[in-house]
């Protein structure tokens, strides 16, 4: 039995719909997207927190946006929902 205080469980996690947030991020020279598929925007803002303190480069983060729509890349698409 849940409560409002709880966390999901792995198996409910994994069954939550993710939409996609793009996180860019510049290390001076240049800047990048890294794709994030997130429950929420909290939960994007956690993973993108991680992905930048755990990289290998010195990221500077830039802004964080949702693509529900998917997002297009050259002869590629991202999925806004998996």
């Amino acid at each position: 039995m849940k409560t409002g205080e709880e966390e999901p469980s792995l198996a409910e996690e994994a069954a939550l719909p993710r939409t996609l947030w793009m996180l860019e991020c510049s290390n001076g020279s240049y800047h990048e997207l890294i794709p994030i598929y997130a429950v929420s925007e909290e939960d994007a803002n956690q993973r993108a927190e991680k992905h930048i303190r755990e990289s290998e480069k010195t990221l500077t983060r830039v802004g964080l946006h949702a693509f529900p729509g998917g997002f297009v890349i050259h002869r590629s698409c991202l999925p806004g929902k998996v």
